[in-house]
């Protein structure tokens, strides 16, 4: 006879630690190869104009200083090491963008990965700060249960209650849409609202990064195209 050990029906525990691994394996390949679909992006882009401004290579230096820069910010780190060389090999009078990036770089933005890791316990305290005190003959119980644990809706629901705005928040965040979490998030009102700012705070920290980012690729690689364009 041989023995199971291990996961198995007699090991939840194991199985619920496997699953849990597994998501989390299959959220950092999903998040690589995302990377490298964008990488492909940015280097048939190159490919395209290459030929015809061999003779420009700060070009060509700018256009993978910006793909190192896209790369690095993404990431909930600092980042100045990559914004240094596009700064010196932009040209004078580039947009704000950079400036932007500049306030940002030496301390880094949360990635996304990141603030869908933390939202949940900032859902719990938007969920808490939104629940009216009960009364006072129970109200010393209801206190120590909330300290254990914090029930609050999920999915696609209805409704103005603070519950209803994080839950709908929560799903256009496990869609990759941050800009409409945020933008849901913005119909709290008083105490859920206060208690939101710390993520919020963070999720419009990381979407000014994002749009700084691309709008120094849009500026770069239309200079890019300006310069094969010389006769």
């Amino acid at each position: 006879d041989v023995q199971k050990s291990g996961v198995g029906e007699g090991n939840p525990e194991a199985l619920t630690v496997l699953d849990k691994k597994l998501k989390t394996l299959s959220q950092t390949i999903d998040e690589q190869n995302n990377t490298i679909a964008d990488l492909r992006k940015q280097v048939s882009q190159v490919t395209a104009v290459a030929p015809e401004v061999r003779a420009a290579p700060r070009h060509i230096a700018l256009v993978l200083a910006v793909v190192e820069l896209q790369q690095a910010s993404r990431r909930s780190a600092a980042f100045p090491d990559a914004l240094r060389p596009v700064v010196a090999l932009s040209p004078p009078g580039s947009s704000d963008a950079l400036n932007v990036l500049a306030a940002y770089a030496s301390t880094g933005v949360a990635s996304e990965d990141e603030l869908r890791r933390i939202f949940p316990k900032a859902a719990d305290r938007i969920v808490d700060a939104g629940q009216e005190k009960a009364g006072a003959w129970w109200q010393k119980v209801v206190d120590q249960l909330s300290g254990l644990v914090t029930l609050r809706r999920v999915g696609e629901v209805q409704g103005a209650a603070p519950g209803d705005i994080v839950a709908r928040a929560e799903v256009r965040l496990q869609n990759n849409d941050l800009q409409g979490a945020v933008s849901t998030l913005g119909e709290l009102s008083g105490a859920p609202a206060a208690a939101a700012e710390g993520w919020l705070k963070q999720a419009k920290a990381r979407l000014a990064v994002d749009r700084a980012v691309a709008t120094v690729q849009a500026e770069t690689f239309g200079a890019l195209s300006k310069a094969a364009a010389r006769p």
